[in-house]
This record gives structure tokens, sequence and C-alpha cells, in this order.
């Protein structure tokens, strides 16, 4: 879901100290509190996303009341994405932007792709300390030594949710944690048997099929330790793993609902919700979508790991960075990662998105009222399967951009030669 490498076409001035910031640039005219509008740039409008941004935002104007925070943000991802691009390039930042941690920060820290010398983002750990985050989320938002964004979440990717009155309807077995693809696979024929469409796929937005396949199938056929190592260029493409990996999605993508690439990801969710639809692979925002439907976990929808051999959590975290900017609303942007990093802003937030909080410190046990059995399920796996990180945080961007394309049309054609020819020839892009 990364965007390509993009060359800036100014080179960022020096960062003002945030005491003098503070000082030069909040307006006291009227009040003692700091005053001013804030545009933060995320793609987060959808059920469950909007409330959870909503949440952060109310603990951040109970701090702050003369503050307004304005989200400039896209239909989708991807418009979100190529606006915020285009805004980089003229050089008119937004004061804080929403990225994944990993290479997707990394592209705009390290904007010269060599090192943070023309970075357009400052370092954040004079506003932010790091030591409350998980130190694997602060290594993929940290490079020379400094901290360039404040991690949100932790989401869960590779997740299958399904709708458990479809499956009482059919007097069928619901999903199990730690079922095998092969199970699996009989599980989705046998619902495809009695109407519904077994696995629900919305790939308008071009990064669900490319999810399912490599995020979801290959940790669980590989492991997390292949997996990691195969985006990182250690492995090979021609690999047993991947062609199990493909010959798998070929036989999904049979189960797949029609229209794929006219329906966005809330649209296949959506028709998990209205019963047309079985299951879906998803990360674990699918949970703050279906609850802002009005529908309890654990009662109306439930959620597995995604099928296979290995017990993996592939994960990523949404963060925002300081860009280095001059505008009057430069200090208060500061003011607002603090908040995005603060305990009761983090509870707050991962109540609604689904995910859980990105601070180590904070046992979800003690928040009851925040987090449900469904939550705790994800914080104890995080704490003890094997972590992978998500391909947005591994990949370089340019690889990226053509996978989804690629993958399509090779399994199109009922074969994953496509794919395999097109990971044969830019592998070795990879090993960097």
């Amino acid at each position: 879901m990364s965007m390509g490498r993009q060359r800036l076409g100014y080179i960022a001035a020096a960062t003002l100290p945030l005491a003098y910031l503070a000082c030069a640039n909040v307006d006291n005219s009227t009040t003692s509190e700091p005053a001013g509008k804030v545009e933060l740039f995320s793609w987060w409008i959808s059920g469950g996303e909007d409330d959870a941004l909503n949440a952060a935002l109310g603990v951040h104007k109970q701090k702050y009341p003369n503050v307004d925070v304005v989200n400039l943000t896209g239909k989708n991802a991807t418009v979100a994405r190529d606006q915020l691009v285009l805004r980089m390039q003229r050089g008119n930042p937004p004061d804080s932007f929403q990225v994944n941690i990993g290479e997707d920060l990394m592209k705009w820290v390290k904007s010269n792709g060599i090192d943070a010398t023309e970075s357009p983002l400052q370092p954040i750990d004079s506003i932010v300390s790091k030591d409350v985050f998980y130190p694997l989320l602060v290594d993929q938002a940290s490079a020379g030594g400094a901290f360039y964004a404040v991690p949100m979440n932790v989401h869960r990717i590779n997740s299958l949710f399904y709708n458990k009155h479809v499956f009482a309807s059919l007097g069928i077995d619901e999903p199990k944690e730690g079922m095998t693809l092969e199970e699996f696979n009989q599980l989705c024929a046998l619902i495809k048997s009695q109407g519904p469409v077994p696995l629900a796929l919305g790939n308008k937005g071009k990064w669900t099929l490319p999810e399912l396949v490599f995020e979801d199938i290959l940790p669980g056929i590989a492991g997390a330790k292949y997996y990691e190592e195969f985006w990182r260029g250690k492995r090979k493409s021609s690999d047993p793993e991947l062609a199990a990996t493909l010959k798998e999605a070929l036989l999904l993508s049979g189960y797949f609902n029609a229209k794929t690439d006219e329906l966005d990801w809330q649209d296949a969710l959506d028709l998990i919700y209205l019963g047309f639809a079985a299951m879906g692979a998803m990360g674990d925002w699918a949970k703050g979508y279906f609850e802002s439907k009005n529908w309890t976990a654990d009662v109306d929808f439930g959620v597995i790991q995604f099928p296979g051999q290995y017990p993996v959590f592939v994960y990523t975290a949404d963060s925002f960075p300081l860009p280095i900017n001059d505008a009057p609303s430069h200090d208060l942007a500061a003011q607002l990662l603090q908040t995005f990093a603060s305990v009761e802003s983090q509870v707050e937030f991962n109540k609604f998105k689904g995910s859980i909080p990105a601070r180590s410190d904070i046992d979800l046990a003690l928040y009851p009222d925040s987090f449900d059995a469904m939550h705790q399920r994800t914080y104890q796996a995080f704490q003890t399967e094997d972590r992978a990180l998500a391909m947005s945080g591994l990949l370089p961007s340019g690889l990226m951009n053509d996978l989804d394309t690629t993958l399509r049309d090779s399994l199109a054609q009922g074969t994953g030669t496509l794919i395999q020819l097109y990971l044969d020839k830019n592998y070795a892009t990879l090993n960097r």
C-alpha cells in the first residue's frame, strides 16, 4: 500500500526548537491557551476508523479547547496518498499525516533514498518519548538513531472475519483457530455448495488481493521468519513456499464474489454483514467497521488468524510524523502528537479502531470497558506469537505498485506464471 519513492524538489529548512515555536506561533491575543488549526492528513473516513479518530481528537480537544484539528483526506487510502505526495512535492506539507511504519514511513524520512539528511520530517525525540512504545515499532519508525513518528496502534493484518449468523443458519461449524488450509478449503467448498459466497473480496483499492495472498496465505504456509526473509530479499522467488502460496491463491479465487475489482474493502465487509458472504480476509480494522454497524464481537461476528500451518501475527502500525514546517500550526501539531502518544488517547482510539495500543505499558485487562474479549485475544496473540511486519513496511514501493495488477492478471489466467515471472524479474530489488 505504499506509494512510489519520491524525490522532493526542495531542501527542508532547519527545524526551530519546539519551545521557540510554542512562543512564536501560538495566538495568545484573546486567551492564554494555544489556539489555531491543525491540518491532519489521513485516510480514516469509514465506520470505525472515523469513530476512532474522533475519539482521539476528543481527548485532544479536552486538553486544547481552542485548537481545531481538520482531517484533510481523500475518498480512500490510495487517493489520500496521491494527494499527500503532491503536497509534499510542492513544499506544502500538512501539519501531520498518516503513514505505516517501516518502508512506508522511511520513503519520507530518507527522501533522498540514502539517509535522513534531506528529510522533510523532523525527529520527534524531544517531543515524545519512544520508550513507551513496543521496541519493534520504534525500530520501524527510527533512522540514524532518531525517532520520526508516533505509532497509534498495532493492527493484525492476517485475520479472517466471519458472520456467525450465516454459519448458524447453514448448520455448519464456524472457522476454528489453528485450522489448516486443507480444512479451510473444504469449508469454502461446503459453503459454496449451499449458496452464500464463501470469501468476500473488494479489491478496488488494489491492495486487498496482495494482502490476502502474500500477508495471509504466505506466512501461514511458510512461517514468520521465512515471510520476512522473503520480502527482504533473503530467499528466492523460485522457492516452493511461493509456489504453494500461488497454488492456494488460485484455489481460493474460485470462492470470491463477483466484480471484486469494482468493490472496495468496505463493500466486501458489507457482503458479510448482510449475509451474502460467510467470511472475509481483512485486517482487524474490520472489527471497528462491524461495530460501527451495531454488531457485537463474538455474538454477530467472529475472527481467527487466517488458516495455515504456522501461528503468525502479521502487524502494522498507523503512525504520524511531524513535517518540517514554518507554519504557525507547527507547534500545535507537535502537541497533537503528544496527545496521540498518551495513554488516554491510545485507549480511546483503539477501543473503536479494532486494533490494540502501540504503547507497551498499557495492559488491556485494566480497561475492561474499552477492550472486549476479542481485543484481549488479539493482545495476547501479539505477546505470544511470532511477529512479522506487513508488506507496506518491508517492500520498496516501486515493487508494491505493480504487484496487484500482475497478481490479478495471473489469477485471471488461472495460473501463477505471470506473478512468478514478475517476482523473478524484480526480486533482486528487495535485497538492499
